[in-house]
């Protein structure tokens, strides 16, 4: 097991991982979570602070809930309201019914309001560094 000395950047997608901007975090450790955790990731993060780097839609919020780790919390970047003017309108539609019976913290509140407010979702991948 790797060595982690303070928080942890879990990031949802493989593409974002990739071509992550780092400058964006403080912390120097990330893993890529590739949507819900699999048997072993959830085994590492069960004792581990986490800063979820996920999609700002529905989704991304059910993955961010069903982390289980010491604490967690849902990145949100500054501009974040300023990238929803790109945001998929159809990625809303396709999730909507998914904002129902949501579990929401002050973070992940943020993300489901942006959502409503502007009937859209937003990928990470905006986010990506070029």
């Amino acid at each position: 097991m790797p060595e982690i000395d303070g928080k942890i950047v879990v990031v949802e997608n493989y593409e974002t991982f990739l071509r992550i901007d780092f400058d964006m975090f403080s912390e120097k450790d990330f893993i890529y979570l590739g949507g819900y955790s699999n048997k072993k990731v959830s085994e590492f993060l069960e004792n581990k602070e986490v800063l979820f780097f996920g999609d700002f839609d529905f989704a991304g919020i059910m993955i961010f809930n069903s982390l289980k780790c010491k604490n967690k919390k849902f990145f949100i970047p500054d501009n974040l309201e300023e990238k929803f003017n790109i945001a998929s309108q159809m990625l809303y539609q396709k999730q909507r019914k998914l904002a129902e019976n949501l579990e929401l913290d002050k973070n992940t509140e943020i993300v489901y309001n942006l959502c409503m407010k502007y009937a859209k979702c937003l990928e990470q991948e905006v986010y990506n560094k070029n």
